[in-house]
């Protein structure tokens, strides 16, 4: 990059004469004559063509017929003329005037020399930026800037919008002209061969596809055993009466044998009646062989009585609902956008062309046979083996998303896409453009 800034330095060293201004600044008539030193007074009107300009340079030569010295022409100029070749990003250049910038001295900036043999390329890399900017608070007077054959601004290239639905960026400026809006005899041009070329904006990512919902349900069978309680059978045992002879010892003597001793004593459930206690008889007679023997009856009384019985084991089958599950199947992710054309990088980066929008994801899908449910305690089959742990399949149908859009081209130079182009040339008033209605010379959004 090299800026060569000429602000002719007139009288650095030396003898300055009359004869010298008039060389250096002309005066006079139409024909060159009648030169008086009243004609080298500092001009700061609006003149486009002052004898003497105003400049920072000329701020010694006094603006009144007063002190008029021929000695305060020391280091005066009549023009300035930035040359700017070679390639930088991001320039400004009103640093390179010496606030010259509103005085009414002639001046002229070139972009790549004015002869077209020298290149100069101004770029950015960053949208936010311009690759070169002119600024001044004030309005600019008699200036001519030139963008020359081999001259070149290049905008940042926009991007790419990168998740669904975003937009792309917007590309970035070549130039700004940001300077007062009543500026005047500024002339702006773009000699064949140069170029003004905002930055393409960036392709917007495509729309995603909906996602869709499936309701899954399940009905359950199990069965269990349902224990009831069977109570005992009761009974009546009714009363009754038994007579019994009991016969023992032998014959002899039977009326004092066994005084009461061959009585039974009372049992469960019945009484004892009837029999001598003694004078047991014979059952030969007297004196005879047999035994003795004795007679009584035996009562039963009636009672009640249980016997008890196992509990009835009922096997039930038992019919429920699993909880229902919701399955959503997400839909397709939009694409990517294109990247805008348009410089990339610093000084040392490149031109990045416009690429077209990547293609969306494939949607989901969801199934209702996908999902389990798992049978838990107290779950038997029908022969009542235990489905503890078993699973079955969910029912409810299945649904399926469709795939995202793609996303869309970025922009060529200077043109929009999902995002804006950037600024070919923005500017303020008062400033006089050739050139700029050629496609091929600027590229982009052009006004203030």
């Amino acid at each position: 990059m090299a800026v060569n800034i000429d602000t002719q330095n007139y009288f650095a060293s030396g003898e300055i004469s009359f004869q010298n201004l008039k060389n250096n600044f002309g005066g006079g008539d139409a024909e060159g004559k009648n030169v008086k030193f009243s004609d080298y007074i500092r001009d700061t009107s609006d003149n486009e063509n002052p004898i003497v300009p105003d400049s920072t340079e000329n701020a010694d030569i006094t603006d009144t017929n007063e002190n008029l010295s021929i000695e305060t022409f020391r280091n005066s100029n009549k023009y300035y003329h930035v040359k700017f070749t070679g390639i930088d990003e991001q320039k400004e250049f009103q640093s390179h005037f010496n606030n010259n910038l509103t005085k009414n001295i002639k001046k002229r900036l070139d972009i790549g020399s004015f002869d077209g043999n020298e290149s100069g390329q101004l770029v950015s890399g960053n949208v936010s930026t311009y690759a070169g900017t002119l600024t001044s608070s004030g309005n600019i007077r008699n200036m001519d800037m030139n963008v020359n054959a081999q001259g070149i601004i290049y905008g940042a290239a926009g991007s790419a919008g990168a998740s669904a639905g975003s937009v792309g960026g917007s590309g970035g400026g070549a130039l700004h002209l940001n300077t007062g809006n009543a500026s005047r005899n500024f002339n702006f041009t773009i000699k064949d061969g140069g170029k003004v070329w905002a930055g393409g904006g960036g392709g917007s990512a495509g729309s995603g596809s909906p996602s869709r919902s499936v309701s899954c349900n399940l009905t359950t069978y199990r069965h269990g055993v349902r224990n009831q309680y069977v109570p005992p059978n009761r009974h009546w045992e009714p009363a009754r009466s038994q007579g019994v002879t009991v016969k023992q010892g032998n014959g002899r003597g039977c009326g004092r044998k066994y005084r009461g001793s061959g009585i039974p004593g009372p049992g469960p459930g019945y009484n004892t009646s009837g029999g001598p206690m003694r004078g047991w008889w014979s059952t030969t007679g007297r004196g005879g062989g047999g035994q003795c023997a004795n007679s009584y009856t035996i009562t039963y009384s009636g009672y009640n009585y249980s016997v008890p019985q196992p509990n009835r084991s009922n096997i039930d089958q038992i019919i429920g609902s699993a909880p229902t599950r919701t399955l959503t199947a997400p839909g397709g992710v939009g694409g990517a956008g294109g990247q805008g054309q348009g410089w990339t990088g610093g000084v040392s980066g490149s031109i990045q062309n416009s690429s077209a929008g990547g293609p969306g994801s494939d949607g989901g899908s969801v199934n209702c046979s996908s999902q389990r449910y798992v049978y838990g305690p107290g779950s038997y089959t029908s022969s009542m083996s235990s489905k503890v742990g078993r699973r079955v399949n969910y029912g409810g149908g299945q649904t399926s998303t469709g795939a995202g859009n793609p996303g869309g081209p970025g922009g060529e130079w200077g043109k929009k896409a999902g995002g804006e182009a950037g600024d070919a040339i923005k500017h303020n008033g008062g400033i006089t453009f050739s050139g700029t209605g050629n496609i091929e010379k600027l590229k982009g959004r052009f006004g203030n």
